[in-house]
């Protein structure tokens, strides 16, 4: 359909349409002139017939055959008030002057009257009765003179259709036309007024005081006379059809003649053909042509499908612009870093000659400081690109040593414009579960989802490179006849709502605390049966194996986890005898675990998250209660401040992190389980309450998850109904 540089294959071979510039600011097709058949509200009461007061109403069958009959309009004695009508509406006659009721002789009066809408001179698009009133302003008559008889207009919603109908037969007959536009080697005939009404660019032209306004014969250049064609069509029908073969000369067309609709359609049309494989031409094309809306949906869908289009071989034809301006985005939607390098090194490698000499400054505009030390350092080693190229290596270099020292990054983060789910697994109510439920946080709703592959408790949860794990945990269902803690290790699909076992974990571990770091998934603690943990292990979802690490210096359950510049914390937990306030720092350069300032308060079973800078710990189980304590640990200053309490005390919640705020799903307050969720702003420092569970429970797992576009994005999921019809044709 498109070539990578944005223009119409041999479909559409002619050169591209010269774009004319708007005539007037006045000649938008929104304010062309609607054809409506109403009569004139205004008409004056003084050409009506006067109706006697106490003459009666015609009866239905008394009412002579008429092409007023399709309007079931009635005269009616007198000039009924609000009341009356609504009293009539409801099927209750209203008296008339002698007594009697004016319309009590009409049977169904109800069912007739709703063909029939009554509204006052302001409204359109439906029936109207005006009614005389004593106002000279509304009636402009002397409000001193001789009653007036009543005034009706009337509107029948078809006649503007028929009548278009009949045009359309009229200029296939060629009868009245006045205009004949000669395009290429077609003469195409029509009505200058059907013209003007339905395009601004004929509306000046015709009207506008231009030497075309008098002529009879129009010659229009830089058209494609099928498409022009297309467009007189849809302006006596309102029909178009639009395909793979015409879309793009008809847009030309419909942008030249600014027949807005039409670039609508073509634009929707183009829209639902996106494709991974043609995106970038799209987009191309669309600003080319100067097609803004269509411009910003395609470029939507390249940043939500980059991973794939830059597989595509459009994506070696980008500019060095467009790829800087692609690369940089914050939008970017991409599982992790390394896609954007690698895309940026196919790149270059496809005209090296050319640019290279570029890579070092759109290096910068990839978020290196997001790739593992182990990644660069292989880089370093290995990419034949590089060793070419010194100054990239060094920029890269210069990174690795930031992440090995752990200093904070510059850039932050991508934020793609996804959906924001939160995903909640298992738990414990009356016995341990195994839902699955999804909460999207932009519009409030729960989903359930793929059940886990077995009821978990006490279990770990989390996201990695766009899958959810579910770790370790207790099973004690009564199906299970028991209670067992397990070491069985899950991957769920969000694209294919399905569940998948993984290598499992070296020991059981229930209560495990689990984190992700350098694309490595890491299960920290834990017990089975009275056993405590101090040791721990990380997955390698590449090798699907699990490895184990330098243990902690003490043994730790229910404790809570958070990784910051590539620096994992466990906080507080049990170690078999009492609850924790001590914290430790796992650096995975030495692989050590060192101490930290510890936390004010001694827990168990809090929820943990982390901010920037900032590690936040809500809530848990101190020995002898629920609490309500938040505090927060700055690991620039290693130290520790208080916060405004959770409203209520809860342990085995979780916390999760979504931009600046955090929300405390689920836990036990010492005599029940909690059912609603609390949201705290870290900007203001405040708990407001959240989303209620369609279950309460504890002892959970939950994580966000940025939720990627299928392969057609969801706001092009549905097309117009004009493009139905025309597809559907």
């Amino acid at each position: 359909m498109f070539g990578a540089n944005g223009s119409p294959t041999a479909s559409s071979s002619r050169s591209s349409p010269r774009m004319r510039p708007r005539m007037s600011p006045r000649s938008s097709p929104r304010s062309s002139p609607r054809i409506s058949p109403r009569m004139s509200p205004r008409t004056s009461p003084r050409s009506s017939p006067r109706m006697s007061p106490r003459s009666s109403p015609p009866t239905m069958s008394s009412r002579p055959s008429s092409p007023m009959a399709s309007f079931q309009v009635y005269n009616s004695v007198k000039s009924p008030t609000p009341s009356d009508m609504k009293a009539a509406i409801n099927g209750v006659p209203f008296p008339n002057g002698d007594g009697g009721c004016s319309w009590a002789q009409r049977p169904s009066a109800k069912d007739e009257l709703k063909n029939a809408q009554f509204h006052d001179s302001a409204r359109t698009n439906s029936f109207e009765r005006h009614m005389p009133q004593n106002d000279a302003t509304s009636m402009d008559v002397d409000p001193s003179s001789e009653p007036q008889g009543e005034t009706m207009t009337f509107f029948k919603d078809t006649f503007a259709t028929e009548v278009m109908k009949v045009m359309y037969t009229m200029r296939n007959n060629r009868m009245l036309t006045d205009v004949a536009l000669e395009v290429g080697d077609k003469v195409l005939w029509a009505h200058k007024i059907v013209l003007a009404a339905s395009s601004s660019y004929f509306t000046a032209m015709f009207t506008g005081g231009l030497k075309e306004t008098n002529m009879t014969r129009v010659k229009l250049e830089g058209v494609c006379p099928s498409s022009m064609d297309q467009l007189i069509h849809f302006m006596y029908t309102g029909e178009v059809g639009v395909s793979d073969s015409t879309v793009c000369t008809l847009l030309c067309a419909a942008m030249m003649f600014q027949v807005t609709h039409v670039v609508d359609v073509c634009c929707l049309f183009l829209e639902k053909q996106l494709d991974p494989i043609n995106a970038i031409g799209i987009s191309n094309f669309a600003e080319k042509f100067s097609v803004w809306k269509l411009h910003e949906s395609a470029n939507q869908y390249i940043v939500h499908h980059f991973s794939s289009i830059s597989q595509e071989e459009e994506f070696l034809q980008l500019s060095t612009r467009q790829l800087v301006q692609l690369v940089s985005s914050d939008e970017l939607d991409v599982q992790e870093e390394k896609d954007v390098y690698n895309a940026v090194l196919k790149w270059v490698s496809y005209k090296e000659d050319d640019r290279s000499p570029l890579m070092e400054s759109i290096l910068h505009s990839v978020r290196c400081q997001y790739l593992t030390p182990n990644f660069l350092r292989e880089q370093m080693k290995n990419c034949d690109l590089l060793k070419r190229m010194p100054s990239c290596k060094e920029y890269l270099a210069k990174i690795f040593k930031d992440l090995t020292l752990h200093v904070k990054p510059r850039v932050q983060r991508r934020t793609p414009k996804a959906k924001r789910i939160i995903f909640v697994a298992g738990g414990f109510h009356v016995h341990s579960l195994d839902t699955l439920e999804a909460y999207n946080v932009d519009d409030g709703t729960w989903t359930k989802l793929a059940s886990l592959l077995l009821p978990r408790s006490g279990l770990g949860g989390l996201f990695l490179k766009g899958f959810f794990y579910a770790i370790g945990g207790r099973n004690n269902h009564p199906s299970n006849g028991g209670r067992f803690d397990n070491n069985l290790v899950d991957r769920y699909d969000p694209s294919t709502n399905s569940w998948r076992p993984c290598s499992p974990l070296s020991i059981a571990r229930n209560r495990v605390s689990v984190a992700v770091m350098d694309d490595l998934i890491y299960a920290i603690g834990g017990s089975y049966n009275q056993e405590y943990h101090d040791s721990v292990e990380y997955y390698d979802p590449n090798s699907d194996a699990w490895n184990k690490i330098a243990s902690m210096n003490t043994a730790r359950l229910a404790t809570g986890v958070a990784v910051v510049n590539r620096l994992m914390y466990a906080i507080g937990g049990f170690n078999g005898f009492q609850r924790l306030n001590t914290v430790e720092c796992y650096h995975p350069e030495n692989g050590r675990w060192s101490y930290v300032a510890p936390m004010k308060y001694a827990r168990s079973g809090a929820g943990v998250a982390s901010i920037g800078q900032y590690i936040y710990v809500a809530g848990g189980f101190n020995g002898t209660g629920q609490i309500t304590s938040l505090e927060r640990y700055d690991t620039e200053t290693n130290t520790w401040e208080e916060l405004s309490p959770l409203p209520f005390p809860r342990s085995a919640l979780t916390l999760t992190a979504v931009d600046h705020l955090l929300y405390a799903i689920g836990g036990f307050d010492g005599s029940k389980f909690c059912e609603y969720c609390l949201i705290y702003d870290t900007k203001t420092d405040t708990w407001s309450q959240g989303m209620k569970m369609n279950e309460p429970k504890s002892g959970h797992a939950s994580a966000l998850f940025y939720q990627r576009c299928g392969h057609q994005c969801s706001h092009i999921d549905s097309i117009s109904d004009a493009l139905q019809a025309s597809s559907s044709s």
